[in-house]
């Protein structure tokens, strides 16, 4: 899902997937505003969300210096430290996501939170088995993915014009459920140009995911046959 955000009059709407990244005029005031994915959009929310209340922890301690228990942190004091945003499950919860419904509530839209899409550690068996089931189509994304991630690139491009149409829409579900699933941190789909562009992820799990899918192709595809 992709998030309109201006900056000018804090209007809020969701976009089309392919705007991702775009500056595009503002509906209500046509400013120009930027769009963003949902994970990024939630991250700088929840980031917000957790620096106020270690703010009201701290001035809570300071007017109630005797009410502060003596033990380690509480997970919403220090709830962020240390997390990598591109491979964690702490978001993954109902917990964690009920202040954001709550908050996009009070701007009267309605979210219906997805747990699975922002557990970042990855879903390597739905990605190897669909890699498994149609591997001469997908394998070209495979290659690119592995070309950037050896040249250190931040995104690769692949080009539909050339497919046909049953290739292009399987290559286009598989890049978009590396999306969903984390594997790519990005997703763009120009229609006007018939290319997908990703941006790589950048975890360290999902990379020798990728590295070893690759060298193992011939396998994943006799064992998912």
């Amino acid at each position: 899902m992709a998030i309109l955000r201006c900056n000018r009059c804090g209007h809020l709407q969701e976009q089309p997937d392919g705007l991702l990244g775009e500056t595009v005029p503002c509906p209500a005031c046509e400013n120009p505003s930027s769009v963003y994915g949902a994970l990024f959009f939630v991250g700088k929310l929840l980031e917000k969300y957790f620096d106020a209340q270690r703010t009201i922890a701290q001035l809570k301690a300071e007017l109630n210096p005797a009410d502060t228990p003596a033990s380690a942190p509480t997970a919403s004091q220090k709830p962020l430290d240390g997390v990598d945003f591109f491979n964690t499950d702490q978001l993954a919860s109902a917990l964690q996501h009920q202040p954001i419904l709550d908050w996009f509530k009070q701007k009267q839209i309605s979210v219906r939170a997805d747990h699975r899409s922002v557990d970042t550690t990855g879903f390597f068996d739905e990605i190897a088995t669909s890699i498994g089931k149609n591997l001469a189509v997908l394998n070209e994304v495979l290659e690119r993915i592995r070309w950037a991630q050896q040249k250190d690139y931040t995104s690769t491009t692949i080009h539909l014009d050339k497919k046909s149409a049953e290739d292009a829409r399987a290559i286009t579900d598989f890049c978009r459920q590396l999306y969903d699933f984390s594997f790519v941190a990005k997703y763009f789909h120009n229609r006007k140009e018939n290319i997908i562009r990703l941006v790589i992820q950048t975890a360290p799990a999902i990379r020798k995911f990728f590295r070893e899918t690759l060298i193992y192709s011939p396998v994943v595809r006799m064992h998912m046959g």
